[in-house]
């Protein structure tokens, strides 16, 4: 049971904070990544505005369309692990805490058994020393 217990705080201290913590780097890595993307566009845009050289403005506008396409693909694959990553955590710390609640059932009804059991014997010893004082005085 100790280790069901410092796996749970090992998810909820640690493991499922750095999760989300990354989550926001990455929102932000990708915010950084459209800016950056956009200031390109940009640049290349101004730069051939006078139509003189159609040829390498399309090249440029070329490189900087794939260079956008690598930057989001690795950023949106870094975002997808980390959702899977947390999501995983997440689903520990949710079958940490049934195995926790089953060890817990399990506790309360050998609590209640016991008890029963308790009351049944008390009950029938209370019977068995009654009955025979009214055979005697009867």
């Amino acid at each position: 049971m100790a280790d069901v217990d410092s796996l749970l705080l090992s998810l909820i201290d640690k493991e499922i904070p750095e999760g989300r913590q990354a989550l926001r780097d990455g929102h932000e890595n990708l915010a950084k990544v459209a800016a950056y993307c956009e200031q390109k566009y940009l640049e290349t845009n101004n730069r051939y505005k006078s139509g003189a050289d159609r040829g390498k403005a399309l090249e440029e506008t070329r490189a900087v369309f794939d260079e956008t396409k690598q930057f989001a693909t690795q950023s949106l694959a870094s975002v997808a692990y980390q959702i899977n990553t947390l999501a995983l955590n997440m689903l520990g710390l949710l079958d940490q805490q049934v195995l926790k609640l089953q060890d817990m059932e399990s506790k309360i009804n050998h609590i209640s058994e016991v008890s029963l059991s308790r009351f049944f014997l008390t009950d029938l010893h209370s019977y068995l020393c009654i009955v025979p004082k009214r055979k005697i005085t009867s």
